[in-house]
C-alpha cells in the first residue's frame, strides 16, 4: 500500500486544486499506523478499510482509505468529514450514537479516515445471521438509534440513509451501536430539500414521490430518517423489511411505500407485543406531519419502560447461541416493559447525559413544530402482499437499484452543500 504523504493547507475548499478534506494532515498516515495482519474490514467501489494499530500506544482503529478516482464517493467523504466536525464542535466527539472520527490524511491519489473501530459487524449481518431479534434486544438498538436521530435533528441534519448496513456494533458480543455513513447527510438549514437520494427500501413515501416527480417533487425534511428508522425496527421484530412486495419488483415495492398500508402477517407477527407494534405504526405514518418525532418514539412506553429499573433481560445476541423464530416458544420476549442490557443502558444513560449538556435550544430544532394526529394515505396501484421478502433476497433483489441509485445522486449532492 502506497504511502499518503500530505500537502492540503490549512481552509482548503471541498474538491479544490484535486484536493478534498480541508485541514487534513499534512503528514504520512503510515509514520503513526501499521496495518494489523488479515485486518481487511470491508471493500467499496473505490474505498478499503482496514484495521490499524497506532503506534504510540497499539490502540486500535479503523482506517477508511478512498482513492480520488471515485469521484462520487469523495464528496460524500467530504460531506462526512466536514458534518462531523462541525456538530463535535470543541468536543472530542459528536455523539456516542455516532461513530468518531479521529484524523484525516490525504495525498494526491487518495484520503485517509481515522475512525472509530467498531468491530460487531453491521445490524445488516446480524439480521441475516439471526433473523429475528428478541424485544428486548430489538429495543436497546432501538433506543440508541433513535438517541443519536435526535442528536442529528436538534443540529439540522438529517442523514437520509438510515438502515441496517449504516448501523454497526461497537463490539462482537455487544448491543451497544453506532450511526455511521453520514457522506448523504445534509444541513436543511430551516428548510426542506428534494434530491433523492438512500436506499429504496428504507425510502420515506415523500422522498419516493419527489424523486418520482418529474419536476423534482415536492421538498422532504428530516423526518425520513424517522420513517427509515420504523423500517429498522419492523425488520429486526420479524425478520423482513416492510412494503416489499416480491423480489425484482422496485415498481411494486415503491407503490407499496407510498400507499403505507403497514400490515404485521402472521405468524411472524403473532409474538410481537402491541407496544411494539405501536410504535412501528407510530414511526411509519405516510403524512410525515403525523409521524412521530424522536423525542416522542424515545417517550414511547415501549421504550421508556426499556429504560426502566428492571433487571436486564438474557440476550441471544451476547451468547450468540439458539434459533429464533415468530412462535411463542422462541425466546422473543413479548412484556411490553423490556429491560436493556446493562452495557448498553450505560451507553444510553451517557448519550443522554451527553444531549442535556449540550444546552440545546428545543423551540429552534426542527422537531419541535407541533404534530397533527391522523395519516393520510395515497392510493396504492398494487397491494403490499403476504410475509414479505427476507433479508437475504431483499440483498440481492435491491443491489442493482442501490447502485443506480447513489449514482443518480451524485451527479446532484455537490449542489446541496
Amino acid at each position: 500500500m502506497s504511502s499518503l504523504r500530505i500537502a492540503v493547507p490549512d481552509g482548503c475548499s471541498v474538491v479544490d486544486a484535486g484536493r478534498v478534506v480541508a485541514g487534513a494532515k499534512r503528514a504520512d498516515v503510515w509514520t503513526a499506523y501499521e496495518a494489523v495482519p488479515h485486518g481487511l474490514l470491508g471493500t467499496g467501489a473505490s474505498s478499503v478499510v482496514r484495521k490499524v494499530v497506532r503506534r504510540s500506544d497499539r490502540r486500535l482503529f479503523a482506517l477508511k482509505i478512498i482513492d480520488k478516482a471515485g469521484v462520487g464517493e469523495l464528496r460524500q467523504v467530504a460531506n462526512e468529514v466536514r458534518l462531523l466536525r462541525k456538530i463535535a464542535g470543541d468536543r472530542k466527539r459528536a455523539h456516542p450514537g455516532l461513530v468518531h472520527l479521529y484524523e484525516v490524511y490525504e495525498s494526491e491519489t487518495q484520503v485517509a479516515l481515522v475512525m472509530e473501530l467498531c468491530s460487531g459487524g453491521e445490524l445488516f449481518d446480524r439480521l441475516r445471521r439471526l433473523r429475528v431479534f428478541r424485544e428486548a434486544d430489538a429495543a436497546s438498538i432501538m433506543a440508541q438509534l433513535l438517541a443519536a436521530i435526535q442528536y442529528l435533528h436538534g443540529r439540522g441534519l438529517v442523514h437520509r440513509d438510515i438502515k441496517p448496513e449504516n448501523i454497526v456494533f461497537s463490539e462482537p458480543h455487544s448491543l451497544a451501536i453506532r450511526v455511521i455513513d453520514l457522506g448523504l447527510a445534509k444541513n436543511l438549514h430551516g428548510k426542506g430539500t428534494r434530491t433523492p437520494c438512500g436506499t429504496p427500501a428504507f425510502l420515506a413515501p415523500e422522498l419516493v414521490q419527489s424523486h418520482l416527480d418529474e419536476h423534482g417533487g415536492a421538498a422532504y425534511d428530516h423526518r425520513i430518517d424517522i420513517w427509515a428508522a420504523g423500517c429498522v425496527l419492523y425488520a429486526m421484530l420479524c425478520g423482513f423489511a416492510p412494503f416489499t412486495p416480491q423480489v425484482g419488483d422496485p415498481d411494486a415495492m415503491l407503490d407499496a411505500i407510498r400507499s403505507g398500508k403497514l400490515a404485521f402477517p402472521s405468524p411472524h407477527w403473532d409474538a410481537i407485543s402491541p407496544e411494539a407494534r405501536d410504535l412501528v405504526a407510530g414511526l411509519l405514518r405516510v403524512d410525515p406531519a403525523a409521524r412521530l418525532t424522536a423525542s416522542q418514539a424515545l417517550a414511547h412506553p415501549w421504550l421508556s419502560g426499556a429504560r426502566g429499573s428492571s433487571p436486564p433481560l438474557p440476550s441471544l445476541i451476547e451468547g450468540e447461541t439458539g434459533g429464533q423464530g415468530s412462535s411463542a416458544g422462541s425466546g422473543i420476549a413479548t412484556a411490553p416493559h423490556l429491560a436493556l442490557n446493562s452495557s448498553v443502558q450505560a451507553q444510553l444513560d451517557v448519550a443522554i447525559a451527553y444531549e442535556a449538556s449540550s444546552s440545546l435550544d428545543a423551540s429552534a430544532s426542527p422537531t419541535a413544530s407541533a404534530r397533527r394526529h391522523g395519516h393520510p394515505h395515497q392510493p396504492a396501484r398494487r397491494r403490499h402482499g403476504g410475509d414479505g421478502i427476507s433479508f437475504v433476497e431483499l440483498s440481492s433483489a435491491l443491489q442493482h437499484l442501490e447502485h443506480s441509485h447513489k449514482s443518480d445522486d451524485d451527479s446532484t449532492h455537490s449542489s446541496e452543500s
